[in-house]
């Protein structure tokens, strides 16, 4: 996610917005699907019951 937000970013610079706007787009669909499984990691609950 990181990666794809500093190539979105080089990008940008380099004067492509549809390539910059196509990378920020993986980033936000990486950052999505990774989301479960980081509040899964991060409860302290054990296997996610209250």
């Amino acid at each position: 996610m990181m990666l794809l937000r500093e190539m979105a970013l080089s990008a940008k610079e380099a004067g492509s917005a549809s390539l910059a706007d196509d990378y920020t787009t993986q980033a936000n669909d990486v950052v999505a699907k990774a989301e479960p499984l980081r509040s899964m990691v991060l409860t302290t609950s054990p296997f996610g019951h209250v």
